[in-house]
């Protein structure tokens, strides 16, 4: 499903749900202009700004996009429709399902495992304003999320989201040449992006010498309880705090400039929720001497990709970033944690809603 690549000139015209409900009928048709419906085993519909006709795929995954006159909803077999509190639009696929929709839109698909995505328009962030890893639990203010993960459970999550992975020719020459505006650092290599830095490597190029590596390992030794932040059994900051630390950092560094030397590739992770194993948001990252982060992020169902921007705090080893346009969401990480093939990440929704996701070093597929 992730061979699909959806234009960005679609991408960018997705359009906001509105109050009303849609209805899973058989198999059914789809209608922009008032409200739509597609259901039985169709998995996909794609909708224009005033068109009145859908098209529809035999997969059972649904996906739905909304023309500027319609809202359209594409529903798996068993697919099913409920209006939140606020008029909310919540589609139910039988199987994973991933919605569009607009800045001002607050849209839920959730798929088999209770994943739910809601985030501002593409393709400015590329659905970095991602909601919650379960059902509904992002829904509310003031919610934080951290859980220990042991060494073999991240390692099984590592394998089975590369076993699910197909990239091949990611940032690759034609890659490029088919996306111009991505972030290429200037004299690097075809699939250079794909290398792997180990601690000695991030030290000797950022000058840090020897310095012993610090290891950010969300819920075990980073942890919020309530609205404290705590390093061990110490209380280090607030949750506003904590977050407006992650904030300053990603905007410390100027932009990345592709054209500064010395970038040295940190590799290619998936970053998905800790209960996924099909990689839907890939980020590539690279850091340089002065403790620059840039890369690409890419939304794999759109096909949309984005910029990233951060940096790296040499007394603390906190790698944070924000992409594309959206300032408000925040991810971290500790640079030490991207020298593993598994690695949790924290994103901050804005100050009030953090969650633990995972990174994934994803390995250049091989034709």
């Amino acid at each position: 499903m992730y061979k699909r690549t959806i234009s960005l000139t679609v991408a960018a015209a997705l359009a906001v749900f509105g109050t009303q409900v849609v209805h899973a009928r058989g198999f059914g048709g789809a209608h922009a202009g008032g409200g739509s419906s597609a259901g039985g085993s169709h998995g996909s519909s794609y909708h224009g700004s005033s068109q009145s006709g859908g098209y529809h795929s035999s997969s059972s995954s649904a996906e739905t996009y909304h023309g500027a006159n319609g809202a359209s909803a594409a529903h798996g077999s068993e697919g099913t429709v409920a209006k939140g509190p606020e008029g909310n639009v919540y589609a139910h696929p039988s199987s994973s399902g991933n919605a569009y929709h607009g800045a001002e839109g607050a849209t839920y698909a959730h798929g088999a495992a209770g994943y739910s995505a809601g985030h501002t328009a593409l393709p400015t962030d590329a659905g970095y304003g991602m909601a919650a890893p379960r059902t509904g639990t992002a829904a509310y203010a003031g919610y934080h999320q951290t859980e220990a993960v042991s060494g073999s459970v991240a390692a099984a999550r590592g394998a089975a989201v590369r076993n699910s992975y197909n990239g091949y020719g990611m940032y690759g020459h034609g890659w490029y040449a088919a996306n111009p505006a991505a972030w290429a650092p200037a004299g690097w290599t075809a699939g250079q992006a794909w290398g792997t830095a180990t601690w000695p490597m991030v030290g000797t190029s950022l000058g840090w010498g020897n310095a012993a590596p610090i290891s950010y390992d969300y819920g075990t030794n980073i942890t919020y309880q309530g609205d404290q932040v705590y390093n061990g059994d110490q209380p280090v900051a607030t949750a506003d705090e904590y977050y407006e630390q992650a904030s300053a950092l990603a905007q410390s560094a100027p932009p990345p400039d592709p054209k500064a030397p010395d970038w040295m590739p940190l590799g290619v992770f998936a970053l998905l929720p800790n209960d996924q194993s099909e990689p839907h948001y890939v980020m590539q990252l690279a850091v340089n001497k002065a403790g620059a982060v840039g890369g690409n992020y890419l939304d794999m169902v759109s096909g949309t990709s984005v910029p990233i921007h951060g940096a790296v705090d040499q007394k603390t080893q906190r790698l944070a970033w924000t992409v594309g346009d959206n300032k408000a969401t925040v991810g971290e990480t500790g640079i030490y944690n991207l020298t593993k093939d598994e690695a949790p990440a924290l994103i901050h929704l804005g100050k009030d809603k953090t969650q633990q996701w995972t990174l994934v070093r994803l390995k250049q597929p091989q034709q």
